[in-house]
Formats: C-alpha cells, sequence, structure tokens
C-alpha cells in the first residue's frame, strides 16, 4: 500500500498546487481559461499523437482491450439508465439532475488517467490509455448529449450537429491521426518529434494543475445522496466492469491494470462546461467533479494495491 500511494503522490501534489494556486488568486479566471483552452486544443492532442504515432503495439491485445474498455463504459450506461425511475420516481431528482449522475458515473479524466498511467508504467502505459480514450470518448461524447437532449435540454441537437461535434473533437481526432501513423509506418521528422515530446511532457503537468483549479470544496462539505451514488458508480463498480470485460477478452498484465485505472478515475471536467451548455444541472455537475476527485486519493491507492 505504502509503495502505491508514493507512486500517486506527485500526482496528488500536483493537483494541490492547482488548488492553492486558484485560492491565492495568482492566476485570475481569464487566465485559467485561457490555460485550459491550450490544454485540451494543444497540449493533450500533441500528446496523444506523440504516443499513439511512436508505440510498439506488436504484443498489445490493441482490439480486445479497447472493445472491453468501450462495453464497460457502455454496461455502466445500462445500469444508469435502469435507475432512472429510482432516481427521478422515489427520489424526486429533476431530469437535469439526472444528466448530471450520468455522466458522474460514466465518463473519465482522461488528464488524471494519462498522468496516473505515466508515473507508473511510463510511455508504454500512457500509449495504452491513449488507446482507452479512442475506445471509449467518441460513444461518451454521444452518449453524454443524447441523455442531456433526452431530460434537459428543450431542444435536441440534430445528428448533422452532433457529428460535426465529434469530428472537431480534438481527443477524437489526434487519437484517429496518432493510430494513422502508427500503423501506416511513416516516420515523423527527429526535431518534430523532440518538439511534441516536449509539449507532451507540459501536457500532463498543466492538466493536473487544471484539475486543482477547478475543485470546490465548499460544495463538497454537504454532499447529497445523488453524489454518494456517483462515487460508488464511477470510482467502485465501474473498475470491476472494466476488469470483468477485460478478463472475457483475455486481456491481461499491464493492458489490464491500465483499463481498470482509466476506469477508476474521476469524470471528465468537461461534464460541467456540457451540462451548463445544454442545460443540464451545472452545479451538481461541479459538485460530483469535486468529492470524486477526493475520494479518488482514497480509492486509487486501494486500487493498485489490490493490483499488486
Amino acid at each position: 500500500m505504502l509503495i502505491a500511494i508514493n507512486t500517486l503522490i506527485p500526482v496528488f501534489l500536483v493537483i494541490a498546487l492547482g488548488f492553492g494556486l486558484q485560492r491565492m488568486g495568482l492566476v485570475t479566471g481569464a487566465m485559467w481559461e485561457g490555460m485550459e483552452r491550450i490544454t485540451y486544443y494543444v497540449l493533450f492532442p500533441i500528446l496523444l499523437v506523440q504516443t499513439l504515432a511512436t508505440a510498439d503495439f506488436s504484443g498489445v491485445p490493441v482490439l480486445s482491450m479497447g472493445f472491453a474498455m468501450f462495453l464497460g463504459t457502455l454496461t455502466m450506461s445500462v445500469v444508469v439508465l435502469a435507475l432512472r425511475p429510482l432516481l427521478m420516481g422515489a427520489w424526486k431528482l429533476p431530469g437535469s439532475s439526472f444528466t448530471s449522475v450520468f455522466q458522474g458515473a460514466t465518463r473519465w479524466h482522461t488528464f488524471v488517467a494519462l498522468a496516473v498511467v505515466g508515473n507508473l508504467y511510463g510511455a508504454p502505459g500512457i500509449s495504452l490509455a491513449s488507446l482507452g480514450a479512442a475506445a471509449m470518448v467518441p460513444y461518451l461524447n454521444i452518449a453524454s448529449v443524447l441523455v442531456l437532449s433526452r431530460w434537459a435540454s428543450p431542444t435536441r441537437p440534430s445528428t448533422r450537429a452532433m457529428l460535426i461535434a465529434l469530428a472537431k473533437n480534438p481527443f477524437i481526432v489526434s487519437c484517429l491521426i496518432g493510430i494513422a501513423i502508427n500503423y501506416s509506418n511513416v516516420t515523423i521528422w527527429a526535431p518534430l518529434l523532440d518538439t511534441m515530446d516536449i509539449l507532451a511532457r507540459a501536457a500532463l503537468g498543466i492538466g493536473l494543475v487544471l484539475v486543482g483549479a477547478g475543485l470546490r470544496l465548499p460544495e463538497a462539505l454537504s454532499p447529497r445522496r445523488e453524489i454518494l451514488l456517483t462515487i460508488a458508480l464511477k470510482l467502485g463498480l465501474m473498475p470491476l466492469l472494466m476488469f470483468a470485460w477485460c478478463t472475457a477478452f483475455g486481456v491481461t498484465g499491464m493492458a489490464l491494470k491500465v483499463a481498470v485505472l482509466c476506469g477508476s478515475v474521476q469524470t471528465a471536467a468537461n461534464s460541467y462546461v456540457l451540462a451548463r451548455q445544454m442545460g443540464g444541472d451545472a452545479p451538481l455537475m461541479s459538485s460530483i467533479i469535486t468529492m470524486q476527485s477526493l475520494f479518488c486519493m482514497l480509492t486509487l491507492p486501494f486500487l493498485l494495491w489490490l493490483m499488486g
């Protein structure tokens, strides 16, 4: 357990740094927004392209791992939708709040997952986690938009609008570019590869700082039962689903551990943005993100200890 905690301490310290900077006001709101846009649209896509383009997938069950991770998120989606009559009936949650529960239980924080996996397994681990992003991000974006349009938004986006949004998603585009370069055996010009490496290293640190800056601790002092439910589903059930589907498809070793870790991190920070844009319960989404981030500091070391 101590080894697992020591492995994660650097990740949590960088997150704490982001929280401290936000509290001190050293970085203003507009500056945070600019950093977030640069990280989301430039730094992390470069990281994904670099790792996927240069990775050696010869001994990796690429299709099995990707399909198992997709089925893990799909199964969680079915579980949450099955709970909808209880949540919107007995618990009297409005539709907008249900959509935040759905996002909180199904989506994953790519920044944190890549940082944790990279700290544990280096470049090979990041490559595997990037494969997971390629497998899960398109589905999770579509599912979240559909759920929000059904139970929160007064208007439903057209199929054309959703396809355009997916085509513009920087994570999806960068994953496709990286995989295409890898399997086409194109050699990236060495100076360009070195430039990408510098920017890729910056992506993980800045991404974790942004996670810390987004924490809202006052909202976490009075957790509601729907928040605790998302913690149980996302940080408890999701890793089990990933493990079960990977085992069913024969995924073992580092690939299995990376898949489970990707399923065990908190929900995506941009869930809040999507909730705000489409009429979801944005304050509840913010509380879910904060509480899951705090609980991850307890569940991730325990999970690493269980996996050896």
